[in-house]
């Protein structure tokens, strides 16, 4: 499967999630999927805890 025909799928999935349930219930559930991507990444090294606590913290020297 191709990056563009899984876009479309969980494009297609998250309208069709949202017609059905509600517009907190889709919400909800593309923040948790969101939230599982990050965590996954994390796992997987692509991203460094370190380089976001730099990016994001204090600059006081």
């Amino acid at each position: 499967m191709s990056h563009r025909q899984f876009g479309f799928l969980a494009g297609l999935l998250i309208a069709w999630l949202w017609a059905t349930t509600g517009f907190l219930v889709a919400l909800g559930a593309v923040a948790a999927g969101l939230v599982g991507y990050g965590v996954v990444r994390v796992l997987e090294g692509d991203v460094r805890l370190g380089d976001l606590t730099e990016r994001f913290g204090s600059k006081r020297t």
